[in-house]
């Protein structure tokens, strides 16, 4: 936890090993490059932004988080973060992809940032993996198919643990498709909820105690 001594608290870059700073690099430049030549919208990378992805790095750090559920892999650029900051406390980043192509992105990408250790990638529904984990996780990042995040809302709640955090990004950027979202976590009577302005905007609610 913050503060235990042996568990200093990094500023978000320096839990990047040169490693993964190379793989974020290599993605860095196919999700711009996607977005220059208008790849169709389902192909692209997608990444997250990455003042969002070093923010969800300090948070992980910042709260002694140990385990994550992810929700939408993509090509592994918010994992290589997600993992780099669990690495410190030898933590695990469970993450869900349904695209077969980019499942075997993710994969040579974590190998490639030397993090495939402390990551397990599920290939299928998330929708129907998600009710398969034991949880409970420490953390949980949303970043999948706008239409259905109420439901990862409901399916990962139960696995969440008390005071964990809940991240969900494109809050701003998908403002009108994540309002559901957004209503049914700001009504939700077992977490606390903030709209950070950053990168697409990414909202990030807390589990309170029982």
């Amino acid at each position: 936890m913050p503060g235990e001594e042996g568990n200093p608290v990094a500023t978000p870059d320096a839990v990047l090993t040169p490693a993964a700073r190379d793989a974020l690099a290599y993605l860095e430049a196919r999700d711009r490059e996607g977005r220059t030549n208008n790849v169709p919208r389902s192909e692209r990378l997608r990444a997250v932004d990455p003042t969002t992805a070093r923010l969800m790095a300090w948070f992980i750090q910042s709260q002694g988080v140990r385990s994550v559920l992810e929700v939408g892999t993509s090509g592994g650029y918010s994992t290589i973060w997600l993992a780099s900051a669990v690495r410190l406390r030898q933590g695990q980043v469970t993450t869900l992809e349904w695209d077969p192509v980019k499942v075997e992105l993710a994969r040579s990408m974590l190998a490639r940032a030397g993090l495939a250790g402390f990551v397990t990638v599920l290939h299928g529904d998330a929708r129907l993996l998600i009710p398969t984990l034991p949880g409970p996780f420490d953390a949980a990042f949303i970043d999948a198919e706008k239409e259905d995040y109420p439901t990862y809302l409901d399916l990962i709640f139960p696995r969440l643990a008390p005071g964990g955090l809940l991240l969900a990004d494109n809050v701003l950027s998908h403002a009108d498709e994540l309002r559901p979202y957004l209503d049914a976590v700001r009504r939700h009577p077992g977490l606390q909820t903030v709209t950070l302005p950053v990168g697409r905007g990414l909202e990030v609610s807390c589990k309170l105690p029982a």
